[in-house]
């Protein structure tokens, strides 16, 4: 998705970073002389390796019982590769643990599961409600 670097809106309470993570997320950071208590973060990076570098650069600011919210988490296929592979390593790299808050999914997928039969058994209207792919955490 691109606006063509234009921003959606404009505010004064809004600072947009606009590119890619790997540049702008770095020079984000790298402006702040203390970057410190970071209480929320929305990821909505999609791919894995994306959802990674964002988690790896902000671990050391992520203040406890920060809430990490992610879009795309569960339920589609190869879900277990994606942004829930990034959030285990940051678990793992950093010693902390994660307390699931919400999820709007009513179950989980198998990562082997076709969608396509689901979908076609359940609709898809219901389909996305009961396979939704948000879920946020809080970590510990």
């Amino acid at each position: 998705f691109s606006r063509g670097g234009i921003p959606p809106f404009r505010s004064s309470l809004v600072s947009w970073q606009v590119g890619p993570f790997n540049s702008t997320l770095p020079r984000f950071l790298a402006k702040r002389a203390v970057v410190a208590n970071v209480s929320f973060v929305h990821v909505d990076c999609d791919l894995y390796s994306s959802a990674s570098l964002v988690l790896r650069l902000l671990a050391p600011y992520l203040a406890p019982g920060a809430i990490l919210a992610f879009d795309d988490l569960i339920n589609y296929p190869g879900w277990r590769l994606g942004e829930v592979r990034a959030l285990d390593e940051l678990l793992f790299l950093t010693g902390r643990t994660a307390q699931p808050v919400s999820t709007a999914a009513m179950a989980v997928l198998p990562d082997d599961a076709d969608l396509a039969k689901l979908f076609a058994h359940y609709g898809e209207g219901l389909s996305q409600k009961l396979f939704a792919q948000q879920a946020a955490f809080r970590l510990l």
